[in-house]
């Protein structure tokens, strides 16, 4: 598509700007790796980099706790199918690097922001078969609680 000034010139400038924008958010390619239908073993060392300190963030005013500023667990509604899964990660541009139990451990891109996570949240949480979504549990340590 190309952009010039006549393109837009009943829209206006705002409007022009979405339509540039969104044109340019179609051109991102986003990982389409497959989601399998059970939460993958974790990729240890991926796991590692993301959990690092130096990865975390406030999730206020969510939540008190510091968690990757990029991870999302999700759990799929068990009839969910494999077309819904893909489309659900597929939305918010993510990857599952792992999982446990019924939660997919998905990978997204942010601007490092809680609000910015919080948004991609929403977005899964809008999604066909997804039953949750959320950051990563709390730690939570029988010694804080004193």
């Amino acid at each position: 598509m190309t952009f010039t000034s006549s393109n837009f010139a009943p829209l206006g400038l705002a409007s022009a700007l979405l339509v540039i924008a969104a044109h340019a958010l179609a051109q991102t390619s986003c990982p389409n790796d497959p989601v399998p239908s059970s939460p993958p073993n974790v990729d240890r060392a991926l796991f590692t980099q993301l959990f690092a300190d130096s990865n975390l963030i406030s999730l206020l005013p969510e939540r008190s706790d510091r968690q990757p500023r990029n991870v999302i667990f999700v759990e799929f509604e068990p009839a969910a199918s494999s077309n819904q899964r893909q489309a659900a990660v597929h939305a918010v541009c993510g990857s599952v690097f792992g999982g446990e139990v019924v939660w997919y451990f998905v990978q997204v891109k942010t601007d490092g922001t809680a609000k910015d996570l919080y948004r991609l949240i929403r977005i899964l949480q809008s999604q066909p078969g997804v039953r949750s979504a959320g950051p990563p549990f709390p730690v939570v340590s029988p010694l804080r609680s004193r």
